[in-house]
C-alpha cells in the first residue's frame, strides 16, 4: 500500500504538479501516457535484443511475427523487472529505455553482456549489480518459431 507522502512524492518527481491533495486530471493523464510509452520502449528493446540473440534458431521468423502471449509475458515480466528494481532504489528512468530492454533479455539469459557492463552507474555504481541481480531471479528463456511461424519462448 503506498502512503499519501509517497504517492506526492512520486508523482512531483515525476513533474506532475500536486495542490494539496489535488491533482489536474489532465496532468495525470499526461504522466499515465508517459508510464506506457516508458514501458512499451523498454518492450521495443527486449524484443529486438531477442531477434538479435536467437536469431540462429530462428532465421526464417526474422522477418517474422511475435506469438501474441510472448508480448504478453514480456509485458508481464517488465513489470515484475521494474518493480522490483524500484523496491531495490534504482532510479530506471535516469537510462535510456529501450537499452534497459535489450540488457534485461541479455542479462537474464547469460550471454556475456548486460546490466553489469558498466553503463549503469547510479547509487555509486551498484544498480548495474542491483539489476543484474533482479534480472537473474526471473531466469532464463530461449526463442524459438512455431509451426505457424511466429516466435515464441520456451
Amino acid at each position: 500500500m503506498v502512503t499519501k507522502v509517497e504517492l506526492k512524492k512520486e508523482l512531483k518527481r515525476m513533474g506532475i504538479p500536486v495542490m494539496g491533495n489535488f491533482v489536474k486530471r489532465s496532468d495525470l493523464k499526461k504522466a499515465i501516457s508517459a508510464w506506457s510509452d516508458y514501458e512499451e520502449q523498454i518492450l521495443a528493446g527486449y524484443l529486438e535484443a531477442i531477434i538479435f540473440t536467437e536469431r540462429d534458431e530462428m532465421d526464417s521468423a526474422l522477418e517474422g511475427e511475435f506469438a501474441d502471449e510472448v508480448k504478453e509475458q514480456a509485458k508481464k515480466d517488465i513489470t515484475i523487472f521494474t518493480e522490483k528494481a524500484e523496491k531495490a532504489g534504482v532510479e530506471l528512468t535516469q537510462y535510456d529505455t529501450e537499452t534497459i530492454g535489450h540488457d534485461l533479455w541479455l542479462t537474464r539469459n547469460g550471454h556475456g553482456s548486460g546490466f553489469w557492463d558498466g553503463d549503469y552507474e547510479g547509487n555509486d555504481g551498484q544498480d548495474g549489480d542491483t539489476l543484474t541481480k533482479i534480472a537473474k531471479s526471473l531466469g532464463e528463456r530461449s526463442g524459438y518459431v512455431g509451426d505457424d511461424g511466429k516466435i515464441y519462448l520456451g
